[in-house]
């Protein structure tokens, strides 16, 4: 009955009243959702622009020693976990070179460089495991398309290589790259709760971290259904930006 109550709840816009905090659920994801989307866009962003470049020249310069490097950079990447490596920078650039803050979180808003700098351990330890995956995909996808008789006309005609990699080849490859990017959102939202954790950032994560350990299942069952939600709305924009990548879905 509390299940079926809450569910008519969210129809009215009422995600339930925290046990532990004694307030409005939909407050408190409204004050911490915009640290999460923050850090989650900055990593995003980090992991697609390097890994769709590494991607490329790893598959441009196949065979190479930069080609062998960049698989095994991406290898290790993967197998990393992200909350070792948070301790690691925290160690490292935090107390013992004193470069970066060790945790926190401040709006870009209200102070630009402290944000920037707070910002760019966590950022880069949730970008890690996404960039390694993107590079070896968009190796991937790019060693596929390279060899297409197209690719091959378009060189015959004369026009220089990075002109057919950037204009012919990327825009072929980079539709199995959207669904790689689509998936990516929901790890990023997942890993977000250890970095939050780690970094202590005021964010979606670490409340729902806390509200596990306080047993709050009210802010528990709400921070589920936002995450899930937003991945849902992230997966229908890769749906449609398939069509814009291929015409043959929209003329289908």
């Amino acid at each position: 009955m509390q299940y079926y109550y809450w569910l008519g709840g969210i129809c009215r816009g009422n995600l339930g009243r925290s046990l532990v905090y004694k307030e409005d659920v939909s407050a408190l994801i409204g004050k911490r959702l915009p640290v999460t989307v923050h850090l989650g866009l900055v990593s995003l962003f980090i992991s697609v622009s390097l890994g769709i470049t590494a991607g490329i020249v790893s598959a441009v310069t196949r065979g190479s020693f930069l080609d062998q490097l960049i698989t095994l950079l991406a290898n290790v990447g993967v197998a990393i976990p992200t909350f070792w490596l948070g301790i690691m920078g925290i160690y490292f650039f935090g107390l013992k070179l004193g470069w970066l803050p060790i945790w926190g979180y401040t709006s870009p808003f209200q102070n630009f460089w402290l944000s920037t700098r707070q910002l760019v351990m966590p950022a880069v330890c949730l970008a890690v495991v996404p960039l390694a995956m993107m590079t070896r995909q968009s190796r991937s996808s790019m060693l596929e398309v390279i060899r297409q008789d197209y690719i091959r006309t378009a060189r015959s005609k004369g026009l220089k290589e990075r002109a057919v990699i950037m204009r012919h080849a990327l825009k072929n490859a980079l539709i199995l790259i959207i669904t790689l990017i689509g998936l990516q959102v929901a790890s990023l939202f997942s890993g977000s709760v250890l970095v939050e954790t780690v970094f202590n950032i005021p964010g979606v994560g670490r409340l729902l971290v806390n509200a596990v350990f306080s047993k709050d299942f009210v802010v528990v069952q709400a921070c589920v259904l936002v995450v899930a939600a937003l991945v849902a709305v992230v997966n229908l924009a890769t749906d449609i930006a398939y069509g814009w990548l291929d015409p043959r879905m929209r003329q289908g």
